[in-house]
């Protein structure tokens, strides 16, 4: 019996060393070997606190501010799933800020602080129209209603973002918003060489803050909106659909592909 024992113990303590030692070499990739220190933070909203993980390399400093890109998640997921991308940009230098965004994650705020109207477009925005039956009216529960308004966002003119009913859309880039002012005004990053990236849900948030900086400078006057944006299984839409004198899109690159989560 005790050389059972003793077998057992002598199994559980080569496990436990050899967990301990994965758990040092993930931590070592995490962290390209120490050159980027890898935090959590919370910020405050006026909709609740969100959460967020930021990957700052060692080049970035006060003196040598970085380049930053903000990356945004999908549906049902949360700031981890960002987490490849998330350490291969640190690794080359860039800061990086993945957000989980409303209703996801440990953040407060939920989905339906993203907003909804009593409508939904079945084809691209600007392709559709009441008469064909793509522009149509629903009801039911307000999941229901924020889910079917996922690729409608809230700088479309008001015949997408309002209803008859006094809904609105509020905020489509679910606190991205928000977190790209964080991450512009953290003293190492260079608000002027910012860019965007997300994936299925996470495009139309990414969308959205584009939008919102367009026109944005910083205090040098340097213009902060995003220098590219990179969407992972998005939708495009018309430019019938928002304002293009005030609203302008840099260097957008849409992947798709032909599996993802839900097709």
């Amino acid at each position: 019996m005790k050389k059972k024992n003793r077998k057992s113990l002598v199994i559980l303590t080569v496990l436990l060393v050899a967990a301990f030692i994965c758990m040092m070499f993930a931590n070592q990739i995490q962290t390209d070997g120490g050159r980027v220190q890898v935090s959590e933070g919370r910020m405050e909203t006026n909709v609740g606190d969100m959460t967020y993980k930021l990957y700052v390399p060692e080049n970035a400093t006060a003196d040598t501010p970085a380049p930053a890109v903000l990356l945004l998640h999908g549906y049902q997921n949360d700031h981890e799933t960002c987490g490849a991308y998330a350490i291969e940009l640190a690794r080359r230098g860039v800061v990086v800020l993945a957000l989980d965004e409303y209703g996801h994650g440990t953040s407060e705020p939920g989905l339906v602080n993203r907003g909804y109207v009593n409508h939904k477009v079945t084809v691209n925005y600007g392709e559709d129209s009441e008469e064909d039956g793509t522009y149509v009216s629903i009801d039911g529960p307000t999941r229901y209603k924020v889910m079917m308004n996922f690729s409608n966002l809230s700088f479309f003119d008001s015949y997408y973002t309002t209803d008859s009913d006094g809904n609105t859309l509020t905020d489509s880039s679910c606190g991205g918003i928000a977190a790209y002012a964080l991450l512009a005004d953290l003293p190492f990053v260079d608000s002027s060489r910012m860019a965007l990236s997300g994936h299925s849900m996470g495009t139309w948030s990414s969308w959205t803050v584009a939008a919102a900086y367009s026109n944005t400078v910083n205090d040098d006057g340097e213009s902060i909106a995003p220098k590219a944006i990179v969407l992972q299984c998005g939708e495009l839409f018309r430019e019938s659909v928002y304002d293009t004198d005030s609203i302008h899109f840099n260097n957008v690159l849409l992947l798709q592909a032909k599996y993802d989560e839900f097709s």
